[in-house]
């Protein structure tokens, strides 16, 4: 085949049923009892107390979140594969949402695991990718590759309204950021909103909660990669990023508002120029929701060649744990670090003298 022919075509058709109960453990599907032992009394008898007590509610009829998946995907080649990439359009359907409900009180546990009625959550987009070899020769090859992925949520049907994702600290008691609700995506947030400050430097916000048409889930996601290879040496350098989602700030609502200065606590400079009066409320708003877009290089763990001891070798990486200046047997330190672990240990005590290169 000519170089400048397509070289790969290839269409993919799947679809699949799969299960979750990821974070649900055993103890969430059958009541657990604790027996309350035995406590002497002040007549020197033995009081047996209660006897067993229940410490939480099962739940039998819980079963498995199910998501059915199908997807498309096209596979394609040019000049023997030199340029290269594929695309693939999927949906994805989750049915039995498991979710972490609240509980009426007084009640054993404040909430419990059970399966939302009459949910179902979407997940559907488009991923893409290519790669490039952009010098092919003898002694040196350098290629590229890039990713992008958009991905659409939505909560398409549930019975009832959930909140959750705590906010957390002085005067914040009751309070959270985000609401699971049909016709919204997941991760919602559902604040008030916050407008200003008045000349008194009050906190201007709605007058009610609401959606503020921001989510925690990112709907973009890329990378991009490129590799350089000369002789026997190698370089390398990976960038990823994700787009499109907010963060609510816990720590900025708690601590570093005027308030919080108002009751003696260290906040940031800027905190004490923001028209905030001292002692203002802050109640949980769209003043603390942050974008969470970011672009961040990939760690480099290591590089390859055949210089110095390994002259003469094929390319491969050294990998070495030292321990208070000398090297470790791999396994047999990974062995002995989980076996003091599962004994409540700290290992190694003397963390300023470990090295892992």
């Amino acid at each position: 085949m000519s170089d400048s022919n397509m070289s790969t075509l290839k269409l993919r058709l799947s679809a699949g049923l799969t299960g979750n109960q990821e974070g649900v453990g055993y103890g969430s599907y059958t009541n657990r009892s604790r027996w309350n032992g035995l406590n002497p009394a002040n007549d020197g008898f033995i009081d047996i107390g209660n006897g067993n007590s229940l410490v939480s509610y099962g739940g039998p009829e819980l079963k498995w979140e199910s998501t059915l998946q199908y997807a498309t995907g096209l596979d394609f080649g040019f000049n023997n594969d030199r340029l290269s990439g594929s695309i693939d359009v999927y949906r994805k359907e989750t049915i039995d949402l498991i979710f972490n409900t609240p509980q009426a009180q007084p009640a054993v546990t404040p909430v419990k695991f059970e399966n939302l009625p009459d949910s179902k959550i979407v997940n559907q987009g488009v991923e893409f990718s290519l790669g490039y070899d952009l010098v092919e020769s003898e002694d040196f090859n350098w290629s590229a590759n890039f990713n992008v992925a958009y991905n659409d949520n939505m909560v398409e049907s549930l019975l009832g309204q959930y909140d959750f994702a705590d906010v957390n600290g002085p005067g914040l008691t009751g309070a959270f950021a985000m609401r699971l609700q049909e016709g919204y995506p997941m991760f919602s947030y559902y604040l008030l909103e916050f407008e200003g400050y008045d000349a008194a430097g009050q906190a201007i916000v709605s007058d009610e909660k609401s959606f503020v048409g921001k989510s925690a889930l990112p709907n973009l996601t890329g990378g991009l990669s490129t590799n350089l290879n000369y002789k026997q040496f190698s370089l390398s350098a990976y960038f990823n990023g994700q787009f499109g989602h907010y963060i609510y700030n816990n720590t900025a609502n708690a601590f570093f508002t005027a308030g919080a200065f108002g009751t003696t606590r260290n906040v940031l400079p800027e905190t004490l120029t923001s028209g905030e009066a001292i002692g203002a409320s802050a109640p949980a708003s769209t003043r603390f929701l942050e974008k969470g877009d970011f672009v961040r290089q990939g760690e480099v763990i290591g590089f390859v060649g055949n210089s110095g001891n390994a002259e003469g070798t094929v390319p491969h990486l050294h990998f070495e744990i030292q321990y208070l200046g000398t090297s470790q047997d791999i396994y047999e330190f990974v062995l002995q670090s989980w076996i003091n672990y599962e004994k409540g240990k700290l290992f190694p005590k003397n963390t300023k003298d470990l090295l892992i290169y």
